[in-house]
Formats: C-alpha cells, sequence, structure tokens
C-alpha cells in the first residue's frame, strides 16, 4: 500500500515471496535429508573415504541450516506482510475517530 510518495509495501507480494521461501527452504531441508555422496565408502582410498564423508557430514549439516534460515525467513516475511496491514488498519481507524 503506497503513500502519496509512492512509498509503501506491497503485501501480498510480500506474502507472496515468503511463501516462496518457506517452499524453497523445505526443499532444501528435504534435499540435504536425503544425502551427499553416500557412496563415499566406496570410494577405495581410506583417507578419501574419510574426506569424503567429512565433507558430506559438514555440507549436510550446512544444507540443513540453510533450509531452515530460508524458512524462518519466509515466516517472518509473512509475518510482516500482516502487521503492516494491521499498522495501516489501526491508522486508517485513528484517523476516522478523530474528530473535525
Amino acid at each position: 500500500m503506497a503513500d502519496a510518495a509512492g512509498l509503501g509495501v506491497d503485501t501480498d507480494e510480500l506474502r507472496a515471496r515468503g511463501a516462496t521461501f518457506v517452499r524453497v527452504g523445505d526443499d532444501v531441508v528435504a534435499s540435504a535429508n536425503r544425502g551427499v555422496l553416500l557412496a563415499h565408502n566406496a570410494y577405495g582410498d581410506r583417507d578419501l573415504c574419510a574426506a569424503a564423508g567429512r565433507f558430506a557430514a559438514r555440507f549436510t549439516y550446512l544444507a540443513k541450516g540453510l533450509g531452515e534460515d530460508a524458512g524462518d525467513l519466509g515466516v517472518q516475511m509473512r509475518g510482516a506482510a500482516f502487521a503492516f496491514e494491521e499498522l495501516e488498519a489501526s491508522i486508517a481507524d485513528g484517523f476516522q475517530a478523530m474528530p473535525y
């Protein structure tokens, strides 16, 4: 909702982008939960297998965190859209209650 200067927030767009972040976050977490380098124990060399296993564990941990952060951001964006709408309604109600 824009004011006379053209400043404002498109709450429908903010809510939609927030929902997108939630979906992407869910997809990233699901992908991380499936695992990476699942065949690392079959690489042959013991040191290579160990290094690949450590990399897979760290990558999985970081991917899950990234997905969770994206989902949290999406929830916050949707909440912000609601808060903007409530604030605008409250301000409008305040102006309506003012004596002229």
